[in-house]
């Protein structure tokens, strides 16, 4: 008995120099969090008038109306939430990269908030440890203290 016919592979050494013989990735490759239908729909207001915060922690999403207000010199009562769910970012661009910068390769867990203030869309991404970014014509603009 030789050693290649004691091992049940079923391999052979022609398969070695096969391509299409390669291992294949396991699972999904990751995309960025894309808008769903109830995702883009507009999240109603509770009875108390607060805005709905969907997934996000309250003091996040507080600080994100805040800015937005204050960039918008809006009310409160402008504000409409779009999107406010929790996300799992590609990478540490959370989906916004600058030009020329590079970004940590590993998946970031966070949020991802849309609000329209008065006709004006702000799209804000979060990482669960507290970077939050506005992502404004494709480029981030850091709004962390």
């Amino acid at each position: 008995m030789d050693a290649t016919s004691t091992i049940s592979s079923g391999s052979t050494n022609e398969d070695a120099g096969d391509p299409t013989s390669a291992v294949q990735p396991v699972g999904t490759p990751l995309e960025e969090p894309a808008a769903t239908a109830e995702a883009t729909a507009e999240m109603p207001v509770d009875e108390s008038g607060a805005l709905p915060t969907g997934e996000v922690p309250q003091a996040m999403f507080t600080t994100v109306v805040t800015d937005a207000l204050a960039r918008s010199g809006a009310t409160q009562s402008s504000v409409t939430v779009q999107t406010a769910e929790e996300v799992e970012w590609s990478d540490g661009s959370l989906g916004c990269p600058a030009p020329d910068m590079m970004y940590t390769q590993a998946i970031v867990p966070g949020y991802h908030v849309v609000l329209d203030v008065g006709g004006q869309t702000y799209d804000y991404r979060l990482t669960q440890r507290g970077l939050i970014v506005l992502c404004e014509n494709g480029l981030p603009v850091n709004v962390s203290e």
